[in-house]
């Protein structure tokens, strides 16, 4: 992808253009690797911001930047969003061929039982039939290969490189594990859902997301905002209050008890 074909699929603005071939996207500066195409999405964070980096990552051969905040005396093109996590996301799926787009994507989102049945309907799946994937917190696994799994839901850039080699390898099915972390930075924005499961929700993560309200609004950005999207079928457990919540406010809703 061309830094010009980059900035108009954000709808961003740029600081510096100049185009360059854009082979790859990062947020971490120790990934970039010198002239190879590599676009550095500088993000804020709670212990390190990215965007303290930006030089750093034009030093070390970056093609262009991505920040909400640009910075003086870069020799590359900065491109400004409003939303350095959404254009990640945004960035990472184009180039990778928007892979769940070719596959049943399912997510699974909530704080217990995740793990349990993305393990179930992988088994069911292949006794189906269908080439079966799964991203979780145990592993990442398909075609016979097995991955060490750092994070529940990777960053989007590694998320959807897993995502294009499922789909390289023929997956057409694939469950993922979908934390609240990854839904409220915008991990799998750009992941079409065709199907999401709702366990329960309890006191968990209230680190992060400060109160149960905070946390069952980043649960159910899977359900309002990206099955909404893709028209597809939210499954929701209403013997949980946070769940019933969820089943009347949710579209394509299915439930179970």
């Amino acid at each position: 992808m061309r830094i010009k074909e980059l900035i108009s699929a954000l709808g961003a603005g740029v600081l510096g253009f100049k185009d360059g071939q854009v082979r790859s996207v990062v947020c971490d500066t120790r990934q970039i690797a010198g002239g190879q195409g590599c676009a550095f999405a500088a993000l804020g964070g709670e212990h390190v911001d990215g965007r303290d980096f930006i030089a750093k990552a034009a030093a070390l051969g970056a093609v262009c930047i991505i920040t909400d905040r640009p910075v003086a005396g870069v020799d590359v093109p900065q491109i400004i969003v409003s939303d350095v996590r959404a254009a990640l996301s945004r960035v990472a799926d184009l180039l990778n061929g928007s892979p769940s787009k070719k596959m049943t994507l399912v997510g699974v989102t909530g704080t217990n039982g995740k793990t349990t049945i993305t393990y179930m309907l992988e088994s069911i799946f292949k006794e189906a039939g269908f080439n079966t994937g799964v991203i979780g917190t145990v592993n990442y696994r398909y075609g016979g290969q097995v991955f060490a799994a750092p994070h529940t839901t990777p960053q989007a850039p590694q998320l959807q490189s897993i995502l294009r080699g499922m789909a390289d390898a023929g997956v057409t099915h694939c469950v993922m594990e979908v934390s609240s972390h990854a839904l409220a930075q915008s991990r799998v924005a750009d992941c079409a859902f065709k199907a999401g499961i709702f366990t329960n929700l309890t006191h968990e993560h209230l680190d992060y997301h400060k109160t149960m309200n905070e946390y069952y609004e980043a649960k159910a950005i899977l359900f309002k905002r990206l099955l909404k999207e893709t028209g597809g079928v939210s499954v929701i457990n209403i013997d949980d209050a946070w769940g019933r919540r969820l089943a009347s406010e949710a579209p394509g809703l299915l439930t179970f008890s």
